[in-house]
């Protein structure tokens, strides 16, 4: 059985407002074993909703809808999914007593166009309530139902629970089921070269599924399996991770909620090692990440907006000579070792942003008593794009030195770092 979520407002096509409904529906719709297959956003527009809701019916065995169940000349789906249907809206007096009553107890008038919601399509089934005046139903259609619910959040939320997934576990679902996912993430890896190394997953695998999705500096891979039970889906997941990680290997620095700023703080905390970052051009996007971690082990930043900065920060009283400044490998040793001695650390990570220092491509170095890392990383830019991936690209380096499979070669790193926007390489 297949479900389709149709999300119903003008204010979600204008990006005023974000849809949260949707993540929720399709995040327990899949805990109970029902496959979503679409979802559509339409406007507060009758023909529009229409012809939307006239696909949804044809080809999938639920439809849920949230919002336009309001009392207002725009809340059209009570007269949209009754013209799909191909029923009247029929009146409700015990729907209107509710609605008087609610306006009622908080000492409120009735408004004469709540009126409008006494109304739903003819044979439906009205859903309680019980934190707003807008009536959720469901009635048939000729493949299946369809659900119509609030688009307000807390009213949506108490009724799918209460319920919208009893009665669809109970119809739909009868043996039970669970979708499970499970994400890894890669760093340092372009979405191109993950996709060559398991295309052939991507392809062939339909349960377990396998999809990849490209993040600022980030790979995710995305294995979803549906089971009679979490314990047989969790198996199938194990199966193909194992897979997954054969191919991808030590790229991988997680899974789930993981982020590679707090791989870092573990792992600086599990070898009893200390850091400092010094970063320049970025606006301090290391830093942002770090702090997050509340890790005891980052012990100071310095963020260098500009040359001048710099020179204070070296305590350079007669500023860098021009070969300091075009050297890149001599600068970020220098700046590294200058904040090793004022924080006391044994690692400094330090980030030359390539646009602010009039140097072609960006630098990026590690550097440590038994540790030197540096790589010429290719990107530049001081939009935040650029600034978020390259701040993932020094965590990594940060994450490999930490692990040991640092080089203690100066090299390019193009091709593991580098990729263009489109691409959405790490």
């Amino acid at each position: 059985m297949n479900c389709e979520l149709v999300m119903i407002g003008s204010e979600l096509l204008l990006g005023q407002i974000v849809d949260t409904n949707a993540s929720y529906l399709a995040k327990r719709l899949a805990e109970i074993g029902l496959d979503v297959y679409y979802k559509t956003t339409v406007g507060d527009n009758l023909q529009r909703l229409v012809s939307v809701l006239n696909l949804a019916v044809e080809r999938s065995d639920v439809v849920i809808t949230s919002g336009g169940l309001g009392p207002t000349e725009d809340d059209l789906t009570r007269a949209a999914v009754a013209a799909v249907i191909g029923v009247e809206l029929e009146f409700h007096q015990e729907l209107l007593d509710e609605i008087e009553a609610r306006f009622s107890s908080r000492g409120l008038k009735m408004s004469p166009n709540n009126r409008k919601q006494a109304f739903v399509p003819r044979g439906a089934t009205v859903l309680g309530n019980p934190f707003g005046t807008a009536p959720a139903f469901v009635v048939g259609s000729d493949s299946g139902v369809v659900i119509c619910l609030p688009g307000v959040p807390g009213e949506l939320k108490q009724i799918m629970e209460a319920e919208v997934l009893p009665y669809l576990s109970k119809t739909f679902v009868p043996g039970g089921a669970v979708i499970l996912s499970r994400e890894l993430k890669a760093s340092a890896v372009g979405e191109s070269t993950v996709d060559q190394e398991i295309s052939d997953l991507i392809r062939t695998s339909s349960n377990p599924t396998v999809g990849i999705l490209a993040k600022a500096g980030e790979i995710s891979i995305r294995i979803t399996a549906k089971a009679p039970d979490a314990e047989a889906a969790s198996r199938m997941l194990d199966d193909i991770e194992l897979r997954i990680r054969e191919r991808v290997g030590d790229r991988l620095f997680g899974k789930g909620s993981e982020t590679l700023e707090g791989v870092v703080a573990h792992l600086l905390d599990s070898r009893g090692k200390s850091l400092c970052v010094v970063e320049t051009g970025t606006g301090g996007a290391v830093a942002q990440k770090l702090v997050a971690t509340n890790s005891a082990r980052v012990l100071g930043f310095e963020v260098l907006p500009r040359e001048r900065s710099i020179e204070l920060f070296l305590s350079t009283s007669a500023g860098l000579d021009e070969k300091s400044m075009t050297d890149p490998r001599a600068l970020a040793v220098r700046l590294a070792e200058a904040a090793r001695e004022k924080y006391g650390t044994d690692m400094a990570l330090v980030v030359l942003e390539g646009t602010r220092l009039s140097l072609p491509r960006s630098w990026i170095l590690v550097r440590g008593r038994d540790i030197e890392y540096l790589r010429d990383v290719g990107l530049s830019g001081s939009d935040n794009w650029s600034q978020q991936r390259l701040a993932m690209v020094a965590l990594e380096m940060a994450r490999r030195s930490l692990l040991g499979m640092a080089s203690s070669q100066e090299t390019s790193s193009q091709a593991a770092f580098d990729g263009g926007k489109g691409e959405g390489a790490s």
